[in-house]
């Protein structure tokens, strides 16, 4: 499997519709960047390098998971417009008080699934969906391999039972924290 997973891509770039879709782990520059991060995104200083990315790689949106906390912005930048969604955690709680997970979904059609949030742009819908899973297999599973005590538990099970401190308004960018 390590052999498979290091012969794959860093990233891949998929035409959806009319748009040029870059699909990352991390941001645009390194597997483990963190500026498409909620705050990073809302970060002034951050705008320029949006814009330089948007003008070197001519992508319309990002698609990114990894930085643990959802985001979906739209940018009207210099280079163009630029879209970026970052699902957080597909198989961890996103918000405060959930247990559910996200999925990107990018698509020319509307969601048969009710979004959380989302974002139509030319002929494509950008949206979070949730993701509901069996939390209670879940969690013996991870209580499993890391127990009370480990790294591993402290940094991540309050987040597995009742999610992190972060709101469905902020990842939307309907409510901008401060960066």
């Amino acid at each position: 499997m390590a052999e498979h997973l290091a012969a794959l891509p860093m990233s891949l770039v998929a035409a959806v519709g009319g748009l040029r879709v870059g699909v990352v782990h991390g941001d645009a520059e390194g597997l483990a960047g963190w500026r498409f991060a909620h705050d990073a995104l809302d970060g002034p200083a951050n705008a320029s390098w949006l814009d330089g990315i948007r003008a070197a790689s001519s992508t319309d949106v990002f698609a990114s998971t990894h930085t643990c906390l959802a985001a979906l912005r739209d940018f009207a930048l210099p280079a163009g417009r630029l879209t970026v969604i970052n699902n957080g955690a597909a198989g961890m709680a996103n918000f405060s008080g959930s247990t559910f997970g996200l999925i990107s979904r990018i698509a020319t059609r509307p969601s048969p699934h009710r979004p959380l949030y989302g974002v139509a742009r030319d002929d494509a819908f950008i949206d979070a969906i949730a993701v509901e899973y069996d939390l209670a297999a879940f969690l013996a599973r991870f209580e499993k391999r890391w127990p009370k005590g480990s790294p591993a538990y402290s940094s991540y099970h309050q987040r597995i039972v009742g999610g992190p401190s972060h709101t469905i308004e902020q990842a939307s960018g309907r409510a901008r924290t401060a960066a």
